[in-house]
């Protein structure tokens, strides 16, 4: 077991060196015993320790073990059926318009302020909707087509998000859905991208959406902001010269 533990905890290249053979070594035999990759070999490693090692379930050892396998196996369900085409859409209707709604409930409601805090980051006009009632309030001032509305939720299954969604069909305002539900159809101005998640026995924590939600919001955001040109003003400059430069010594 304490064989399974290095390999887990070290990377490729640092189990290579301390077994002292080249990592081409490693991938070779990964593959020759039935293996996709490395990734596939340590998921399944992982998941049999959880499953056979004698862990008392109020050790910490055991809830760090656990989440780390619901984390690696739901990010990678998710990446296996992740739709390109629909992220693209998606970063097209945010980079169009000129403001967005970011909108979520109960744990979702997490994700969609790291969201709106993040488009902040890079310049968006964005806000987060505490409820339907915001939206359609600060919305007053644009254009339909100037709006865009993020929405995270697992099911989608609320009488408000059905609200939005049948305003969005009606109005012709951009929605962006995030969603494990495979039912709800894209349209011109309807962007849907997909998640995964793992079956969890206890959910009062909702681990594995969560995740797959931030992680697809941070693909978008990322996205964007690689692609921006920043251009500073004056008051940037400012700042940056005798703010930043100079912190603490005023």
């Amino acid at each position: 077991m304490a064989n399974i533990n290095l390999f887990l905890e070290q990377s490729m290249q640092e189990f290579a060196k301390r077994a002292d053979v080249a990592t081409s070594l490693v991938t070779h035999y990964v593959k020759k015993i039935g293996y996709k990759d490395i990734n596939h070999f340590r998921r399944t490693l992982l998941q049999a320790k959880v499953r056979e090692e004698k862990i008392a379930p109020n050790e910490l050892t055991f809830y760090v073990e656990k989440t780390n396998l619901l984390y690696f196996t739901s990010i990678e369900k998710t990446l296996r059926q992740l739709n390109i085409e629909a992220l693209d859409k998606a970063i097209s209707i945010l980079k169009k318009t000129k403001v967005t709604f970011v909108y979520g409930l109960g744990t979702s409601r997490q994700i969609a302020q790291e969201m709106q805090n993040a488009l902040l980051n890079i310049e968006f006009v964005s806000i987060l909707a505490n409820s339907i009632d915001d939206i359609v309030l600060y919305s007053q001032s644009y254009k339909y087509e100037d709006i865009s509305v993020i929405i995270f939720s697992k099911n989608l299954d609320s009488p408000e998000f059905r609200f939005l969604l049948q305003a969005a069909e009606k109005f012709r305002f951009n929605l962006i859905i995030i969603t494990q539900n495979y039912n709800i159809k894209a349209t011109d101005n309807i962007a849907v991208v997909n998640f995964a998640t793992v079956e969890q026995k206890n959910r009062r924590i909702a681990l594995t959406s969560k995740i797959n939600q931030m992680f697809i919001a941070d693909i978008i955001v990322r996205k964007i902001s690689n692609n921006k040109v920043w251009q500073p003003n004056e008051l940037y400059e400012y700042f940056s010269q005798n703010w930043k430069a100079k912190k603490g010594n005023w």
